[in-house]
């Protein structure tokens, strides 16, 4: 009996346990179900007292706060890159946070998105919300930020952020700073009308003059005053600025640029007769010229042409300044002690524009060096100036002047054949077919011109040909 009663004792101990268990669990199962639903935000916050390790997914339309219980209070420094497109404000972040830590995180992010976070911490959540924040982010930005968040399921965070952003948003709410750019100067501008201007320290004839300027050169104004204009330029790496006669200068505007420029050219161009300053600046602004065209192409080599003429023996100070700047453009013949145009700027020239008078001043370009009596140096010489604008245009205007001084190059030539004592001919094999083919070459440029006086610079090519055999 007593054994029977222990059996019945035991028998409902298991029951009530069993009952219990089932209990427990029904109750686990309505916990479970609640916490799945949204619970709209309290006005206040509230902190829960259990600390979970769980991970859970949850979206929500509105601001929300998840009855996760957790206690974080984490004070983060992260840096992060981001990319957005937003027409608000777009933010993606990950951070590390431990329960009551501080912690430095790098996170790279790209978000299309009004809100969305990934923390690691003692409860891992992944969230997507779309939330009403406080904070102000530059959208579709590339963004470095130290931020301080505090979060008890729901963070409040405050950023401090410097950005350098790239945005297409129609709107954006922003807290980093923003560069202040000056705004640019638009000052009406001047174009110098006058070869050496004088820029004064004061708007009077009588005052200090600060610099020279150049032809062609534009500046800012400033200021107006009576017949005067205040222009800025820069002197010792400082923006400064000085006074210039109104009448040294013109307005100046991109539209009639090209007007003002060609009005300055006509001005002042001479096909002689010009001073070093006046063609060495003509030269100079010809050069700087953008839009420029065959004729002002032409005129800029013919005003060097004439500045290099008239440079002193030796060269002053301004002028082996100028020779430096021209360098690519002027080579210097040692026997004549003199500088020339490049004659292939000519000749380029031509090949753009296809011109006559660009040839013909090609071929009166003076080529350095001296032949001293070398036979193949001369008909080398003929070939390339004479012979080369009668092989391009056979019925030139100026193809009898050029004819003639073929015919004037050959003659000493033809007369010391005899003694030769001043010419001498090619003594090698090279230098001999050389010789032979420009021979040929010119006989084949004269025979085709029309004029009755080819007939002596052909005969003259057969005595030299038979006198060097």
């Amino acid at each position: 009996m007593k054994k029977l009663r222990q059996n019945v004792v035991l028998l409902v101990i298991s029951v009530a346990l069993i009952a219990s268990s089932f209990a427990t669990v029904v109750q686990s199962s309505q916990t479970s179900n609640a916490k799945t639903k949204a619970v709209p935000t309290p006005k206040k916050q509230t902190n829960s007292n259990s600390n979970t390790n769980k991970k859970s997914n949850t979206n929500s339309n509105k601001s929300t706060t998840s009855k996760t219980n957790t206690n974080n209070r984490s004070n983060t420094k992260s840096n992060s890159n981001s990319k957005s497109n937003s027409n608000k404000q777009t933010a993606n972040t990950k951070s590390n946070s431990n329960s009551k830590s501080n912690s430095k995180s790098n996170s790279n992010t790209k978000s299309n998105s009004n809100a969305s976070t990934k923390s690691n911490s003692n409860t891992k959540s992944n969230s997507k919300s779309n939330s009403n924040t406080s904070s102000k982010t530059n959208s579709n930005s590339k963004t470095n930020s130290n931020s301080k968040s505090n979060s008890t399921g729901k963070s409040n965070s405050n950023t401090k952020s410097n950005s350098n952003s790239k945005s297409n948003s129609n709107k954006s709410n922003t807290t980093a700073s923003n560069s202040n750019k000056t705004p640019s100067m638009n000052l009406p501008q001047v174009i110098v009308n006058t070869v050496s201007a004088r820029i004064k320290s004061q708007p009077s004839g009588s005052s200090t003059e600060l610099r020279r300027s150049k032809l062609g050169t534009i500046y800012g104004v400033s200021e107006k005053k009576s017949s005067w204009y205040k222009v800025q330029f820069t002197s010792g790496g400082k923006t400064v600025g000085g006074w210039i006669p109104s009448t040294a200068v013109d307005d100046y505007d991109a539209a009639s640029g090209d007007e003002i420029n060609a009005q300055i050219v006509e001005r002042y161009y001479a096909k002689e007769g010009m001073s070093f300053t006046v063609a060495s600046e003509l030269a100079a602004f010809l050069a700087g010229i953008k839009n420029t065209n065959a004729d002002l192409g032409l005129k800029r080599l013919l005003s060097l042409r004439q500045a290099l003429k008239a440079l002193s023996n030796p060269p002053n100070k301004e002028q082996k300044d100028f020779l430096k700047t021209s360098d690519t453009a002027i080579v210097y013949s040692e026997p004549a002690g003199e500088w020339y145009v490049r004659s292939e700027l000519f000749w380029d020239l031509h090949k753009k524009y296809k011109l006559e008078n660009i040839a013909w001043e090609a071929a009166k370009n003076p080529l350095p060096g001296e032949c001293e009596g070398y036979v193949n140096c001369y008909l080398f010489y003929a070939k390339q100036t004479d012979g080369e604008y009668l092989n391009l245009y056979p019925e030139g205007k100026n193809g009898l002047e050029a004819l003639v001084n073929i015919t004037n190059m050959l003659e000493p030539i033809v007369q010391d054949l005899t003694d030769k004592s001043v010419y001498v001919g090619p003594t090698d094999v090279s230098d001999r077919a050389e010789f032979n083919q420009t021979i040929s070459d010119l006989r084949s440029i004269i025979s085709r011109l029309s004029y009755t006086e080819k007939e002596k610079p052909l005969q003259q090519l057969e005595r030299i040909a038979e006198g060097f055999r």
